[in-house]
């Protein structure tokens, strides 16, 4: 049974992991390597964090056969992972939203106007993260909503070049594969610790 607003804004208050949700495109290939790589990175940090991804497009899909093959590398199972679609079930109740681009934070915010706030690129979020230093004894949701502070408007964020987005290696070289996974291993090792 899914929860009313009232219920959603009760629960966020409460004590327990943060919540986080990795967008992509398809959730077969970016998104699934930011939430293997920030689990495997939080476990090691005792970080508590709850995280869930998704995507735009088709669900009940496999990762990619690459994308199985280099998180096990690293010693995470996504063979069981199926991808799933941006839904009203599960994303309004996310503390921390990292999407592989851009476009993907302005299609989140023009679903969820107010979750636009907490919705940042991977990168952007560590950027940002650097800036204001690591989260110490700050509250990890107002550490979140200083990673917002200054931002683009909605309106304008598409177009700002200066935010980093993660490359989608489909249909790449496995050089640009090893690439893209390197890029997220060090983002989502970076936030941990920003976030520890």
């Amino acid at each position: 049974m899914a929860l009313t607003a009232s219920e959603r804004e009760y629960s966020r208050t409460m004590d327990g992991p943060l919540r986080v949700i990795t967008v992509c495109t398809h959730n077969r290939t970016r998104s699934v390597l930011m939430a293997g790589l920030l689990g495997h990175h939080a476990a090691r940090a005792g970080l508590d964090l709850d995280i869930s991804s998704t995507g735009f497009v088709a669900a009940g899909l496999p990762p990619t056969d690459r994308t199985i093959r280099l998180l096990e590398r690293a010693g995470i199972d996504a063979s069981t992972h199926r991808s799933s679609r941006v839904g009203v079930d599960d994303v309004p109740d996310a503390d921390l939203i990292l999407t592989a681009e851009r476009e993907h934070v302005v299609s989140i915010a023009s679903i969820w106007p107010s979750l636009f706030e907490v919705t940042f690129t991977l990168p952007e979020a560590v950027e940002r993260g650097d800036e204001i230093g690591e989260r110490g004894t700050i509250d990890a949701k107002a550490w979140i909503a200083a990673l917002g502070a200054d931002r683009p408007l909605e309106l304008t964020y598409l177009d700002d070049t200066t935010i980093a987005q993660v490359a989608d290696p489909t249909g790449g070289s496995p050089a640009e594969w090893r690439r893209a996974f390197r890029i997220i291993d060090a983002l989502t090792e970076r936030l941990v610790t920003l976030l520890a």
